[in-house]
């Protein structure tokens, strides 16, 4: 995997990234060669000496890398249209960490909003063995069959430096 840093000049990102308080993410990218992959990244980790510090990347797709993206770090990739990314997750857990929810690890912010705003988290210390993970997921699966269809989903996000749930239901769905 080849990594250089980028302007947002050519490939302006979409405006919002995404963290997780106690995911480890291992990426693997599957794709042509010439293919471009735009990384954006932003430091939300509590005590971090690179607190709300950014970093940009450009990757190309090579199966015999990773891309880890610690507990903590606002990621995005952009362009990955051609690409498959085969993602190897490690969970953590924690005592008590009120920036964590097991049921959506996943806390969206926008980054053209003041970095004042921006999250910063306390990240879970405690690993998880891939029995949890699962015995998680299989659940989670269950339970989708026997719901049928999505009638809502939520999400969480900062929105102008409070954090906030956020719910959007389809009406269509009986």
């Amino acid at each position: 995997m080849v990594a250089s840093s980028t302007s947002f000049t050519t490939f302006p990102p979409p405006p919002t990234r995404s963290l997780h308080v106690g995911q480890v993410d291992r990426l693997t990218f599957f794709g042509p060669a010439d293919t471009l992959i735009r990384a954006f990244f932003v430091d939300c980790r509590r005590g971090s000496p690179t607190l709300h510090q950014r970093v940009d990347l450009t990757l190309h797709p090579d199966p015999r890398f990773h891309l880890v993206i610690e507990r903590g770090i606002g990621h995005l990739l952009y362009n990955k249209s051609s690409v498959t990314v085969r993602n190897e997750t490690l969970w953590y857990a924690a005592l008590d960490n009120p920036d964590y929810d097991l049921s959506n690890d996943s806390m969206n912010f926008r980054v053209d909003d003041d970095p004042a705003n921006w999250p910063v988290v306390d990240v879970n210390d405690l690993p998880l063995p891939d029995a949890v993970l699962q015995y998680v997921l299989s659940t989670q699966q269950r339970a989708l069959i026997e719901q049928g269809e999505f009638s809502e989903r939520a999400a969480r996000v900062m929105l102008g430096g409070a954090r906030s749930v956020v719910s959007a239901r389809d009406t269509s769905i009986g």
